[in-house]
């Protein structure tokens, strides 16, 4: 978590104590902090709305380590999809071919992963926007499940791993496919 920080800690006697058993120290005061703030407190943390660096969630669960800490994601159109990238009971979801950015989800050579656009059909679901059929129908596929604009990959195990939001991914100059979200959890 304080992977970027340098510093020189001043030992009591006046000696210099390195960097890394520097970093290691602010960080256990760090957590040592979070952990007092709250006490016994924290049952559970349940985190949604963009995808958490899995450094961030590591730090977190090694922070809180009696507490539950989870990662969401919905669409206020269909409630909650996934926890810690599951599908919740109930929801059913669909990967589609998403040809040109190279996604496919069907007729994959053995070993590679489905990848395509999420489509979700869940207990919660909206059926339409009020007085809007027009956007209904673009929100809506022929068999009822709500377009999520979002991309991802189907893992052997049944989790789906986000990749981008589909109207924000880039063709580089070299024909490769990047989505900005990945860029920016890399930075």
């Amino acid at each position: 978590m304080l992977a970027g920080v340098s510093a020189t800690l001043v030992s009591a006697t006046g000696g210099a104590v390195d960097a890394e058993r520097a970093k290691e120290v602010a960080e256990i005061k760090l957590r040592q902090g979070f952990r007092l703030c709250l006490g016994r407190r924290l049952r559970s943390v349940g985190i949604g709305s963009a995808p958490v660096p899995p450094a961030v969630l590591q730090w977190m669960r090694e922070t809180w380590t009696d507490s539950v800490i989870t990662e969401g994601y919905g669409a206020s159109e269909a409630g909650s999809i996934t926890m810690d990238d599951r599908p919740i009971e109930g929801v059913e979801i669909k990967i589609v071919d998403v040809p040109e950015l190279g996604y496919r989800a069907s007729g994959l050579p053995p070993g590679e992963n489905p990848r395509g656009e999420v489509l979700v059909k869940t207990p919660t679901m909206v059926e339409g926007y009020f007085r809007n059929d027009e956007a209904t129908e673009k929100a809506f596929d022929e068999e009822g499940y709500f377009i999520t604009g979002d991309l991802g990959e189907l893992l052997p195990d049944g989790r789906i791993r986000l990749i981008g939001r589909r109207k924000f991914v880039k063709k580089l100059l070299n024909g490769e496919f990047v989505s900005p979200e990945k860029v920016e959890s890399m930075l």
